[in-house]
């Protein structure tokens, strides 16, 4: 077992000093005779102290240079942890590199959520010999001319031809990798044929082969703001599966007719038509060029960049005409969907503008979710539904699903409590659809306060989804919670993802085999490759979180100050204030124990207020309350009998508002504003460090840097329209 670790102490007398959450239990850290004197502290604080064998050389090296020690990224393995030890025994095997530099970062994330980071291409090492002895049987069909794959036409013949079909891409601007693609055809009346097309990875990718064996190390894509760990080689990705335009690719197309008076399938009984093809998309679009056509800011062909003009015999007049008939179905299909219960959970998405050479952060952005974007999402969706049925069909209890389970009753009904004790009426947890209902209620009467506790509480408690066989599952355990599908899997991404791999190749058994695919795939353990897919997948999106909130850090360090918010506090609990940071997309527990002003701590369970006591009465910013306020305020919302409030006398003076009185504490409960100051930590390891701004001489402080930031936020957006930036890298949509 390997751990990532940092250098703590020297000093093993320095051991018995306790560590917040990890202190040691009384007499734990004495010294063993003979104990080695240098211990590691491993980056996951759910993890123990471990002993070294012996110092690393980059820890002497700075310890003798008088450079500050402590400041390194190490990995650590494991040797030995017997019974009678309090610690284990570990050896430093790799030094990644110091804190707050982008690569030492980049490589602690890829370090901690077990990302491989092996390169295919030999980038820092050695290529896998053995995957490209796998690629070259495609590589000679290469044309050493034009440098574009062949088809064998003894491949071609096997599959349906599509070839002459009117047939595009939709992806972000920065993908290289494109996956799926899509064509409308009008059948007659309200009814259109969509189709879906998918690239045929399963072709390359075979069963039991070397390549198949690396790309399940992977599991999956890991997209980090600076760069991308595909699953499969970049010949692969970005060339030979890749749907790109003007060339010919293997594929497979799903058609399914919807009437576009409903956004609904024409007819839900007849069985979508599913077929492995050879496409050849007209064009590469992106979302930001499709809205612009829906918004009818590009008319005309002339308007566009050479590389997105359509291929010859395809006009640009049929191709605008199709965005407009799929995205008038999508929308429509969208608003049915939620509807029929799908919980629209609210998230905001950013991206990074990197310098082009040192890939360090300039400025971020929020991502635009537009109509565009949900006309492939709805398409991608409808065609998983699609998939999983026909799957379960055939493979009965071995077809590879995709669920997402609600929360447990026991959490539900902590949830009911909640909300019953911060007065939110009205919020149904049964299912779903319920939820959703509810949460649509509160957007319609404009409760935006109790809408955003509820998505953000709600959301600390909900499972993420994961990847499944039927097996001997009740159907609610394999349902799509989220979605509300009952059924659901993962086939429109198989470039990045292993499970939809997966899936076409089930799809590629069954359509043969039909009845008999059930008996012919006995043997293989898809539950062992769902367990699998889900733990990379899950760690992947981990470390792309986590790389978020490193960028939002470099950022800031670069800046050389704080940013200043105004935030919701959405849950209080013990000495913690949980707030939502929504301008980057950030949920921080600020912990008010390590707040210097503050001496001690009162919860009140019942009412959900958290009341910090101060070391010196001091008079509190605008907007923040006493406890003696705060519980008066939540009695009278609460209908219960309260003190008279005191009176002022003929003659007297108005008494002080309560941001100019002394105060000897401060009170937090749901629902109230906060100022917070984020700034990146200068003790390591490199994280955002929040404080809480209650008091009234931290106004000043949250004026200036207000205003500093909006100095920021002016050359940001001058740098961006000079186009003196890239931008960083955008991932899909998890579920689609």
């Amino acid at each position: 077992m390997c751990v990532l670790v940092e250098m703590k102490r020297l000093n093993a007398s320095d051991a018995k000093k306790p560590r917040g959450k990890r202190a040691q239990k009384k007499g734990e850290a004495e010294k063993d005779e003979g104990e080695p004197q240098v211990f590691a502290q491993p980056v996951n604080q759910k993890l123990p102290w471990i002993q070294l064998d012996r110092p690393p050389v980059e820890y002497l090296k700075d310890k003798e240079g008088g450079k500050k020690v402590g400041q390194r990224y190490y990995v650590v393995k494991i040797r030995n942890w017997s019974e009678r030890c309090r610690k284990p025994l570990g050896r430093v095997t790799e030094c990644i590199g110091e804190a707050g530099n982008l690569e030492a970062e980049s490589l602690r994330l890829l370090r901690t959520f077990d990302i491989c980071t092996e390169s295919y291409e030999g980038e820092g090492g050695e290529p896998l010999e053995h995957v490209h002895e796998c690629l070259k049987v495609f590589a000679k069909d290469i044309d050493p001319d034009t440098q574009e794959w062949i088809i064998p036409e003894a491949e071609i013949k096997k599959r349906l031809d599509l070839r002459g079909k009117r047939i595009f891409t939709i992806d972000p601007i920065t993908a290289k990798d494109l996956d799926d693609a899509l064509s409308v055809e009008h059948l007659g009346g309200e009814i259109y044929q969509v189709g879906v097309h998918i690239a045929d990875v399963s072709y390359f990718v075979q069963q039991g082969t070397d390549l198949d064996t690396e790309a399940q190390k992977r599991c999956t894509s890991t997209y980090l703001v600076n760069k991308v760990y595909p699953m499969l080689p970049r010949l692969l990705c970005e060339r030979l599966c890749s749907l790109n335009p003007k060339v010919d690719r293997l594929a497979y197309s799903i058609f399914f007719k919807m009437d576009m008076s409903t956004g609904e399938l024409a007819d839900r009984a007849e069985e979508p038509f599913i077929q492995r093809s050879v496409i050849r998309t007209c064009a590469k679009w992106n979302y930001e060029l499709v809205q612009r056509i829906l918004d009818r800011e590009v008319t005309r062909e002339d308007q566009l960049a050479e590389a997105e003009k359509p291929i010859e015999g395809q006009s640009f007049e049929d191709m605008v005409q199709d965005c407009f008939l799929m995205n008038e179905i999508a929308q429509r299909r969208r608003a049915r969907r939620f509807e029929n219960g799908s919980v629209m959970f609210l998230n905001r998405e950013f991206t990074f503008t990197l310098d082009p050479e040192t890939r360090y952060p300039l400025s971020y952005s929020e991502s635009r979710r537009m109509p565009s974007k949900f006309l492939v999402e709805e398409f991608m969706l409808l065609a998983n539904i699609l998939v999983a049925e026909f799957l379960t069909k055939y493979c009965k209890d071995k077809a590879l699903l995709r669920a997402h389970n609600d929360i447990e009753q026991e959490k539900k009904e902590k949830l009911a409590s909640f909300f019953d004790r911060i007065d939110l009426k009205g919020i149904e947890l049964k299912d779903a659809k319920s939820l959703s209902l509810s949460m649509e209620r509160l957007k319609s009467e404009g409760r935006v306060d109790d809408l955003n506790v509820l998505n953000r509480k709600f959301l600390t408690c909900l499972k993420q989804a994961e990847y499944v066989t039927i097996g001997e599952l009740a159907p609610e355990d394999y349902q799509h919670y989220g979605l509300n599908f009952p059924i659901y899997t993962h086939f429109t991404s198989p470039i990045r993802r292993y499970a939809d791999l997966l899936v076409h190749r089930l799809l590629t058994i069954s359509l043969k085999e039909r009845e008999h695919t059930r008996q012919l795939i006995e043997a293989i353990d898809y539950q062992k490759y769902a367990e699998l897919c889900t733990d990379k997948s899950l760690n992947a999106r981990k470390a792309s979180k986590e790389c978020q909130r490193l960028f939002h850090c470099l950022l800031l360090k670069q800046e050389g100050g704080a940013r200043v918010y105004d935030c919701l506090v959405f849950d209080v609990e013990g000495s913690n204030v949980s707030i939502y940071i929504e301008e980057i997309n950030i949920h921080l527990k600020v912990n008010l124990r390590d707040d210097f002003r503050v001496k001690g701590f009162d919860f009140d369970h019942a009412d959900l207020l958290l009341t910090c006591n101060l070391k010196e009465p001091r008079p509190l910013a605008p907007g923040f309350s006493t406890s003696k306020a705060k519980k008066r305020l939540v009695a009278l919302k609460k209908g219960r009998p309260v003190e008279a409030e005191e009176t002022v006398e003929e003659g007297e003076e108005e008494p002080l508002n309560q941001a100019q009185r002394e105060s000897g504490d401060v009170c937090f409960g749901i629902y109230d504003r906060v100022r917070v100051k984020v700034e990146p930590t200068t003790e390591f390891p490199l994280d955002l460090n929040c404080q809480v701004l209650f008091l009234e001489e931290d106004t000043a402080e949250y004026e200036e840097i207000k205003a500093s930031m909006g100095k920021m936020k002016a050359a940001s957006t001058i740098l961006d329209k000079e186009g003196k930036g890239s931008q960083g890298i955008v991932a899909e949509t998890e579920e689609q």
